[in-house]
């Protein structure tokens, strides 16, 4: 049988569509399973039911014993090892309080996330007691709501020293562009392709991220930042967080606040450190996002000085690449 041009045309055209459909509901499946296996949903997090919301303190937390993929919580809503409500004897306990990097979401073996590896470090330097922790870190939780964790979740398993690491820059800022009228609370409106499939929104938030990067370094349009007026109510937030510590009886250590994103890089670099913080804070540059982590952490250190806390500086021993 011979087949004609138009056809072939025919073909050819119906092969490229159905490969290419292929091709899309292959990536869409991938992301979607990878998501479910690493953290049991493929649903929006804040829809998820891996979390539950403590209505009386308006707190979004883990829901107890579950399971998130790979990430497994105890008995407590805390990704670390099952322990007793009452501290056994000879036994030191280390908290671990803040938002998303504490949690080491994207590290899947509980072993080798940094509480870990700290406590562990720790048991096997003291020659007497044994060390267990409590991982309290929260996606998204600011200094304030940890506040109201620690006093209703943390603080009736007794720790002995509670290590801070919070830091609510992005929520200030929202706050402070807000009232300029420069943002609307809505960093990035997806297309309606990018509410319904998971690839497309990566292509899409990929796209938004470089136009944000190659833009990184202009000024105009950009928030006139006050840090003098962005971190009063953050040094308060933390005294009295650190204040609420010690009125149990437990040792609160300050950890200063960093990430990717470093001063002495080149510019390149910069653009490539600073993706998310460019994704979630169109209205800033990279300088002035440097200017304002400065400025959060000369208020922790006020604070530590004030409140006659310990604080550890980090940032030099840890370079700032994604190894890291």
């Amino acid at each position: 049988m011979n087949i004609s041009i138009r056809q072939k045309e025919i073909i050819t055209g119906s092969v490229v569509l159905f490969l290419s459909f292929g091709s899309l509901f292959l990536a869409e499946a991938t992301i979607r399973i990878k998501q479910m296996n690493v953290f049991g949903t493929v649903a929006d997090v804040e829809r998820s039911s891996n979390y539950f919301i403590d209505k009386e303190r308006d707190l979004r937390i883990p829901v107890p014993g579950s399971k998130h993929g790979t990430l497994q919580f105890n008995e407590f809503g805390f990704r670390s090892p099952e322990i007793a409500l009452v501290k056994p004897p000879n036994v030191v306990r280390i908290a671990f309080l803040g938002h998303s990097t504490t949690l080491d979401p994207y590290v899947l073996s509980l072993e080798r996330t940094w509480p870990h590896i700290v406590s562990k470090i720790i048991d096997e330097s003291l020659p007497g007691p044994k060390v267990e922790y409590i991982n309290a870190g929260v996606p998204g939780m600011g200094s304030k709501k940890v506040h109201v964790y620690y006093e209703h979740y943390v603080k009736k398993l007794s720790p002995d020293i509670v290590v801070i690491s919070v830091n609510d820059q992005n929520r200030d800022l929202d706050d402070q562009v807000r009232a300029t009228g420069l943002f609307s609370d809505i960093h990035y409106q997806p297309s309606w392709l990018a509410r319904h499939s998971h690839f497309w929104a990566k292509v899409e938030k990929n796209a938004v991220v470089l136009q944000r990067q190659r833009a990184a370094f202009q000024e105009t349009g950009r928030l006139q930042v006050d840090t003098a007026a962005l971190t009063k109510n953050f040094h308060e937030r933390i005294s009295d967080l650190i204040g609420a510590i010690y009125a149990s009886s437990a040792q609160p250590v300050l950890l200063n606040y960093d990430n990717m994103l470093r001063p002495n890089q080149e510019r390149d670099e910069q653009r490539r450190a600073a993706q998310t913080l460019l994704y979630f804070m169109p209205y800033m540059s990279i300088p002035r996002i440097l200017a304002v982590q400065s400025a959060y952490n000369d208020t922790l250190e006020k604070v530590a000085r004030e409140t006659g806390t310990p604080i550890m500086d980090w940032r030099n021993s840890v370079p700032g690449n994604s190894e890291h």
